[in-house]
């Protein structure tokens, strides 16, 4: 699949546990009650990214970067994250709706996938801030109304816990309808407790 798109929109990811998905998805209905200036994320598209590949990335890049994700896959034992809290990106102006992901695990994991990945010729990137997309703002709105209070209050609520079992690697697609995303590889967890990280 690969091959067949010289230049491709690409990224590192986990995916959530159908029950943990669908909890985020009923408080993302809880706020989409409060403003129509947000284009949602679809729930199906929810993900936690790990590393942000780029826009237009070689196939002869990711072939590169894959032996290097199956190798930290396989000494990574599954783990859980927590999904608790909100927040927004940027601070001033925000565009970026986002929950939180807590996990010492996923920290230890994204260290690794960034090591391999800037091994594999690609950029260093921006420190990872764990988070789950739930929107972004349409064109120039502005967060008011009622959605920055509502966010605000849920800075501390847990909303669910996902078990994660694998890495997965994206292409991402961008159409008139939003994005769709590829699993290009899966890579499964199957780390034991004597094994890093």
């Amino acid at each position: 699949m690969i091959q067949s798109h010289p230049l491709i929109r690409a990224f590192v990811a986990l995916r959530l546990e159908p029950a943990a998905a669908s909890a985020v998805a009923a408080f993302q209905t809880e706020l989409r009650l409060l403003s129509a200036e947000v284009a949602w994320t679809r729930a199906t598209n929810f993900h936690v990214t790990v590393r942000f590949l780029g826009n237009q990335v070689a196939p002869a890049l990711l072939a590169a970067l894959t032996p290097g994700l199956a190798a930290i896959a396989a000494r990574t034992p599954p783990f859980t994250i927590e999904i608790r809290g909100t927040g927004s990106f940027p601070s001033t102006r925000p565009r970026v709706l986002w929950v939180g992901i807590r996990s010492d695990p996923l920290k230890a994991l994204a260290a690794e996938v960034e090591a391999s990945v800037r091994a594999a010729g690609f950029p260093p990137a921006a420190p990872l801030v764990p988070h789950l997309t739930l929107g972004r703002m349409r064109g120039g709105s502005r967060l008011g109304g009622e959605l920055g209070p509502a966010l605000r209050r849920a800075a501390d609520r847990c909303l669910s816990t996902s078990a994660i079992d694998r890495l997965v690697l994206y292409q991402s697609r961008l159409g008139a309808g939003g994005a769709t995303y590829l699993p290009l590889h899966e890579f499964a967890l199957e780390g034991g407790p004597g094994d890093k990280p």
